[in-house]
């Protein structure tokens, strides 16, 4: 979050386009981060799951509550 609001501060100063597209990097790099720990979360999460041979509606919460933690981290 503050190295968003640096580059954003940087754009208004200088008024650059290197400082626009290095924001615009950095968002799709988080964005993309972001994207790669929920899938990497739900596979573990559906491993587990099997291996406990626990029921669906039961890897459906899990999912779901892995789900709402990403969102409320961002």
């Amino acid at each position: 979050m503050n190295g968003n609001i640096i580059v954003a501060i940087g754009l208004m100063s200088f008024g650059s386009l290197t400082s626009g597209s290095i924001k615009i990097s950095m968002t799709i790099a988080r964005k993309r981060k972001n994207a790669m720990t929920l899938v990497r979360r739900r596979k573990n999460a559906m491993t587990l799951a099997r291996r406990r041979k626990e029921r669906k509606t039961i890897v459906s919460l899990v999912k779901n509550t892995d789900t709402l933690a990403v969102i409320a981290k961002d």
